[in-house]
């Protein structure tokens, strides 16, 4: 299989992030709009915070550092415990994004792009 460049997996990365800050947007303007329960003010927290690991990981892989490996290893464990957490089972997503940028992380680190 094919590994993606830096600057591609970087792109992805930044574009998952302001997913993930704009779903705590909406999270936000709807207990605005309704009522803050426990689950949105959760759910708010919870997708920013994301979000922002994920644009400190395309910010990290773009300088070609290694330590965005232990960031995306991070998220991806985040992901999994808050959706136990939550009560809502296993996050299969998390699991194969996660596992899919690890691969392709610890790929271009072996071939010596990531210091």
């Amino acid at each position: 299989m094919r590994i993606l460049s830096r600057a591609s997996l970087s792109q992805y990365l930044m574009i998952g992030g302001i997913f993930g800050i704009v779903a705590g947007l909406i999270h936000l303007f709807s207990g605005l709009t309704s009522e803050f329960t426990p689950i949105i003010i959760g759910d708010m927290v919870f997708n920013t915070l994301l979000g922002l690991l994920s644009l400190l990981a395309a910010w990290l892989l773009k300088n070609g550092k290694q330590i965005v490996l232990l960031v995306i290893a991070v998220e991806m464990i985040g992901a999994i415990v808050y959706a136990f957490a939550m009560g809502r089972g296993v996050n299969y997503f998390a699991i194969v994004i996660g596992a899919f940028l690890l691969w392709q992380l610890y790929a271009l680190k072996n071939q010596g792009e990531l210091t």
